[in-house]
């Protein structure tokens, strides 16, 4: 390949990078939902805290909706709760139950908060509902097609006597656990067991399910957690060395993460999230000037899974864990990261492990790939500082 055709390839990677570094600025944002059923009064509350971004398309638009006199934005405050009345539906049995608003509070912030790359500007609502005589069992489910973040956090609970309370978090179309209740014909309630079955779930269901989470917090949304792992390959591609660097950085993070989802360290998302975008630059330009693997770059590695442990505590700590299944969470989530980076390389190897022997790789492949590494996380931090 010539120096023309390689210089090529490099700005085809730079052009193509350049939009998605812009587009995956913004880090994992969920919804919350929290639905109480009284089985005395047969009503059910369900308290609503979504970020109107992706329903409103622009955050700007969303900052100028919340600063708006409630007459003149009356219009579209109604078309955001009929988007949530046609998108989340709560089933008793077979029926459909109306959801009633009662209350839409939109944040009260400043416009950074709405469009920095972390930011979760919530608003909050409130819907009600009545059960239908003869009901025992409700269900959630949010549409497919709903604009909103995702996944959806939900916690379902009884109140009153044998008051029980379960979170699940649910991706898009995806149908809630079943919650039992036993509706009263006054205002006695029937107590609720100690645990529901319905709603309960067996440990080996609780680690797939965050085993998948961490997962899927590298391939396919970690998009910056992707880009680091990419420049461990760059600069050596021996799977001795990979390994030790990928278990010295999840060891790493799995510290952090978890002093950092039980409060002894604080978690700081203006120093945390520029700092991560940062040491993938540093890697992407290390790798530039660097010709093999130093004792330094395990250092450099272990150092920054310190780092990359607090931001992966930010998104963990969002889900409301129970002290049940902390543990498990905490451990199978760090399990399905571990894959996940252990599937980049295998990708990265698949792609660019016959080109190791050819003699142009280092110009042709090697450079151009850190170089856009580099520039794609310079954006970032870029933008999460500013």
């Amino acid at each position: 390949m010539s120096l023309r055709a390689a210089c090529r390839f490099f700005w085809l990677l730079v052009l193509t990078l350049g939009p998605v570094a812009e587009s995956a600025g913004h880090f994992l944002n969920v919804t919350r939902c929290s639905v109480e059923v009284d089985a005395a009064t047969r009503r059910i509350e369900m308290d609503l805290r979504v970020d109107f971004t992706r329903l409103l398309g622009d955050p700007v638009v969303y900052y100028e909706l919340s600063r708006a006199e409630r007459a003149a934005s009356e219009a579209v405050r109604q078309q955001l709760i009929e988007s949530l009345q046609d998108g989340l539906t709560l089933m008793a049995g077979e029926k459909r139950l109306e959801l009633e608003a009662i209350f839409l509070q939109l944040p009260d912030l400043p416009l950074q908060k709405f469009t920095e790359p972390w930011a979760a500007p919530m608003s909050e609502l409130q819907f009600e509902a009545l059960l239908p005589e003869g009901s025992t069992g409700l269900t959630f489910v949010a549409a497919a097609g709903l604009a909103i973040e995702y996944p959806l956090v939900l916690t379902l609970k009884t109140s009153g006597a044998g008051a029980y309370s379960k979170t699940r978090w649910l991706e898009p179309g995806q149908v809630s656990p079943s919650l039992t209740y036993s509706l009263a014909p006054s205002q006695s309630v029937e107590p609720m067991p100690a645990t529901a079955p319905s709603v309960s779930e067996s440990f080996l269901a609780t680690a797939l399910r965050y085993l998948v989470l961490g997962y899927r917090h590298i391939l396919p949304l970690g998009l910056d957690h992707i880009l680091f792992v990419c420049g461990l390959y760059f600069l050596n591609n021996r799977w001795r060395t990979l390994l030790l660097q990928v278990s010295l950085f999840t060891l790493a993070h799995t510290l952090t993460l978890m002093l950092t989802a039980v409060g002894v360290l604080p978690y700081h998302p203006a120093i945390v999230e520029p700092l991560i975008a940062l040491s993938i630059v540093y890697v992407g330009v290390e790798n530039i000037w660097r010709t093999e693997l130093k004792q330094s770059r395990v250092l450099v590695v272990t150092a920054f899974g310190l780092i990359h442990g607090m931001g992966f505590a930010g998104m963990l700590g969002t889900f409301n864990l129970g002290r049940e299944e902390f543990l498990t969470a905490l451990l199978a989530f760090n399990v399905g990261v571990e894959f996940g980076q252990l599937s980049i390389l295998l990708i990265a190897a698949a792609l660019c492990g016959k080109l190791h022997g050819w003699k142009h790789y280092r110009l042709c492949v090697r450079l151009p790939a850190n170089l856009s590494i580099s520039i794609v996380a310079l954006v970032w931090f870029i933008q999460r500082v500013l």
